[in-house]
């Protein structure tokens, strides 16, 4: 299957009309489903003036751009492997913010799946990955260790929640390293045909801005979705 996809957001202020803007979000997908092996490539970009999970506030433009290659394969009715590998690239209009936190992202991913139902399976995944900044002496290498629910686990409840444990060793030996327990994603439950209920997590490390703290860990953020 192939597919694409794009979604204005457009923002009109009914007084600040000089924050008034188009957000623009786009996904090209590729999905390749052999007997045995599932190829998938998908990309995604993003222009918004959202700000972004740092402790900077108010409307600020940005592109973003994701790449993410991965194949997966089943070498059993239950048991499957799969390598992954994904590149953000982060650019920010304003100099101010770009000379700190512009950047480019790159981790591989390594995967084993069980299949615990035909629909629903448990994933043990670790990431290797490197950050590098196009301006700021930032750069890091991470470690990412993961444990993954994903599937319709049961009839009614969906899942594809991540929890794991990122480490970071930065280059410079005056720079901070750090590790963080991460939770993301999101679970579903369908009640009724026509109600569901979508519960969606986010505690993650993140890029700052302050020049003496190079990163911080977002908080959890529960947050709740009815349809």
């Amino acid at each position: 299957t192939l597919s694409v996809a794009y979604r204005p957001e457009i923002l009109k202020y009914l007084e600040l009309t000089e924050l008034n803007t188009v957000h623009h979000i786009a996904a090209g997908q590729l999905r390749l489903d052999f007997p045995r092996t599932l190829v998938n490539l998908r990309d995604d970009f993003v222009r918004t003036s959202d700000p972004p999970n740092t402790e900077l506030t108010g409307r600020i433009l940005s592109n973003t751009n994701t790449l993410k290659p991965d194949v997966e394969y089943r070498w059993t009715s239950r048991i499957s492997t799969g390598l992954g590998y994904e590149w953000r690239h982060v650019r920010f209009d304003e100099d101010s913010i770009g000379d700190l936190i512009d950047r480019d992202e790159h981790i591989v991913t390594g995967s084993v799946f069980w299949k615990f139902n035909p629909r629903a399976d448990i994933g043990l995944n670790y990431g290797y990955g490197r950050t590098t900044f196009e301006t700021s002496d930032r750069d890091y290498t991470r470690h990412r260790a993961t444990v993954s629910l994903r599937g319709d686990v049961t009839p009614k409840i969906t899942s594809s929640l991540r929890v794991g444990y990122e480490w970071r060793e930065p280059d410079r030996s005056d720079q901070e390293s750090g590790n963080s327990l991460f939770l993301g994603g999101d679970i579903s439950y369908r009640p009724t045909d026509r109600t569901q209920l979508t519960l969606m997590v986010d505690r993650s490390m993140q890029e700052s801005t302050f020049a003496t703290t190079t990163f911080y860990t977002y908080p959890l953020v529960p947050r709740l979705a009815t349809a």
